[in-house]
């Protein structure tokens, strides 16, 4: 079993291949992506010397298929990349890193990312420096070739070093890839004891080709090529993820849409803080408004209360032109305040509208009654029926008369008695039944004398009770109709106060639309940018879900 079993086969990497070009080309901003798609899939494994210049990456190669005339010079020979023939698979020379020429750096690196299935990282005792070591982790982890490479440490023989700390500092380097294997080689050696013109013996011949150690770098190269489909599948699927992303990065925001959008988002920020503080602005100017005419009414409250018909008229009409007045000044202050906010906004703003707020849409219409002055409806009199005033000798007449009938008692020959047969002559009583009208009579002229006796003091207190009744239904009439009257008014400012501020909104919009049109406008190319973002984002992702079902894992953003 080998490191790739049970990934995808060719066929499937095919078809994947296909899928992301769909996917690259849907876009113009994704479609030189594509020029970078592996080229035939189905060709046989490509392996890639690649690795700083002048660590002998062709010498090797000539080593491995015995032809001696590729090009070997301490001079950047190698300015393409070139395929050689090694059993069923291809050996690619590529230019050197960091020879100091830049297109040899980035036609490595184009080459190495497109069309590489396994990877030979060269280098010499002498290690390179921090670019080296740099470069060896990002083709190991970024490229995703740590199960499909080897380094090669070459010129072992030629270069003075101690090995044993070299091969430390090398399996340091390789940090999170231990499993990488590492081989020393020396390329020039095997060459040498391969060259049947030099006269040299068998066993001098064969120490160069132990010492050369070509034959364990064909050993390992043959131990990754034994399973040509899963290593193609590892390399391919490793380099769409790759493709895919960078498909995500072409949607990053050029320099001029990066502007532009800096701009917009300003241009918004600045726009919303100014309409949150006008918006700010009418609601104090509709409070400080409405307190004015508050305080404007209060005098048609008083003059309400008294009646004061004449008054009430005059300071209705001085209400009414405070209260427009009121009105106006609010009116021209939220101008003032809208000018200065558009001023500040004067780099991108149009033209201000101005409404027609001051006409002031809600008429005046009274709420007020005025009522007459009069008496209020006081609670029934204690003693309605009896006379105010009785004369004094009148009243002490029936006193004593009464006194009198009282005291002569309810016996056949008293004056009750007589009365009680006066009062029935043809009714037939039996004796005790009269006795009983006459008793019944003696006991009203007792209580008759008691109240004619107390007449004056009732009298008195009948009238405080009068007086006192009809005082607190004035005071509860007054505060009715005070109270009805405030609710009225109340209800008048508030009314003025949510037109103001309704008018004001309306205003407002009006005035702000030139400016959010404005942003709309210089906002819709980014929009569309977005939209087709989106877009293709939803089909990268039914690629990587797709991949995902071949057992590729997807490297898609």
């Amino acid at each position: 079993m080998t490191a790739f079993e049970g990934r995808l086969p060719t066929s499937g990497v095919v078809h994947v291949v296909h899928r992301v070009r769909e996917v690259l080309l849907s876009s113009p901003r994704t479609a030189a992506v594509v020029s970078a798609l592996p080229d035939d899939v189905e060709a046989p494994l490509r392996i890639f010397f690649v690795g700083p210049h002048n660590t002998g990456k062709s010498t090797l190669i000539s080593a491995l298929t015995g032809d001696r005339a590729i090009a070997r010079s301490a001079v950047p020979e190698t300015a393409a990349v070139v395929p050689y023939t090694w059993r069923d698979v291809q050996l690619y020379d590529t230019p050197g890193w960091f020879s100091g020429v830049a297109e040899h750096d980035l036609l490595a690196d184009k080459e190495l990312r497109r069309n590489a299935d396994i990877l030979v990282f060269v280098i010499t005792p002498q290690l390179g420096g921090s670019e080296v070591v740099e470069r060896l982790d990002d083709v190991l982890s970024r490229l995703g070739f740590a199960g499909r490479a080897v380094l090669a440490v070459n010129k072992a023989n030629i270069e003075d070093h101690d090995r044993g700390l070299v091969d430390a500092e090398v399996r340091n380097r390789l940090g999170d890839h231990p499993d990488v294997p590492v081989v020393w080689t020396d390329a020039q050696d095997h060459l040498t004891a391969t060259d049947t013109t030099m006269d040299l013996t068998n066993e001098d011949r064969q120490h160069l080709v132990e010492d050369g150690n070509v034959v364990e770098l064909e050993r390992l190269l043959a131990g990754l090529c034994l399973d040509p489909e899963v290593v193609r599948s590892c390399a391919v699927e490793a380099e769409l993820g790759r493709l895919l992303q960078d498909g995500e990065r072409a949607w990053s925001d050029a320099p001029d849409e990066a502007a532009r959008r800096e701009v917009v988002a300003v241009r918004q920020e600045s726009l919303a803080a100014a309409r949150l503080r006008v918006d700010g602005v009418v609601q104090t100017l509709a409070d400080r408004m409405a307190a004015d005419m508050a305080t404007a009414s209060a005098t048609l409250v008083a003059l309400s209360v008294v009646g004061d018909a004449s008054g009430l008229a005059d300071s209705t009409v001085e209400v009414e032109v405070t209260w427009h007045a009121a009105w106006e000044a609010a009116d021209e202050a939220l101008y003032t305040h809208l000018v200065k906010e558009f001023e500040d906004l004067d780099e991108f703003a149009t033209t201000l509208v101005r409404s027609e707020l001051m006409a002031e849409a809600v008429g005046w219409e009274d709420l007020l009654r005025t009522r007459r002055k009069g008496e209020s409806a006081a609670a029934p009199g204690l003693l309605d029926g009896v006379p105010d005033e009785l004369p004094d000798r009148l009243r002490e007449s029936a006193i004593k008369r009464l006194r009198e009938f009282a005291e002569g008692g309810s016996k056949a020959d008293s004056p009750a008695y007589e009365w009680a047969r006066r009062l029935q002559p043809k009714k037939k009583f039996a004796p005790h039944g009269r006795l009983k009208d006459a008793e019944r009579l003696t006991s009203s002229a007792k209580k008759g004398e008691k109240l004619l006796s107390a007449l004056p003091v009732i009298t008195d207190i009948g009238g405080g009770v009068w007086d006192h009744l009809e005082h607190k239904a004035a005071e509860r009439a007054e505060q009715k109709h005070r109270a009805a009257v405030e609710a009225a008014l109340r209800t008048r400012v508030e009314a003025r106060r949510q037109a103001f501020v309704l008018l004001a909104t309306d205003w407002l919009d009006a005035s702000f639309e030139p400016l959010l049109e404005s942003l709309a406008e210089l906002a819709a190319p980014l929009r569309e940018r977005d939209a087709a973002a989106a877009a293709w984002r939803v089909q990268a992702a039914a690629a990587s879900a797709e991949l995902r079902t071949l057992g590729v894992p997807a490297a898609a953003g």
